[in-house]
């Protein structure tokens, strides 16, 4: 598999520093090493949603949360986290801005 921050380094970078900020040392420490699993297809114009994981047929396992962080530019940055020991990033929505790269 190829690493998202080969793919899209800023997207990245920026995840990595919000996570930092937001007080998720252990979340931003998994940027680097994420690796991307597949894009979500839904077709919706606005969203650039990746997988950092295989997608499941169905829902999420219950043990999911969500962050919702501030990126620099207009739109929305999802992260979605898996309750697992040690927690891990499963999901990124990248909604509402001008493409990945």
């Amino acid at each position: 598999m190829t690493r998202v921050m080969e793919l899209w380094p800023q997207i990245a970078r920026e995840m990595e520093e919000l996570l930092r900020a937001d007080g998720y040392a252990a979340l931003a420490d998994q940027v680097p090493t994420l690796e991307f699993a597949q894009m979500c297809g839904c077709g919706d114009s606005f969203c650039d949603t990746f997988f950092t994981v295989p997608r499941p047929d169905g829902a999420w396992e219950p043990h999911t949360w969500t962050i919702d962080l501030e990126p620099s530019w207009a739109g929305y940055l999802l992260i979605h986290v898996q309750q697992t020991s040690p927690e891990r990033i499963i999901e990124v929505e990248v909604l509402y801005r001008d493409g990945l790269s």
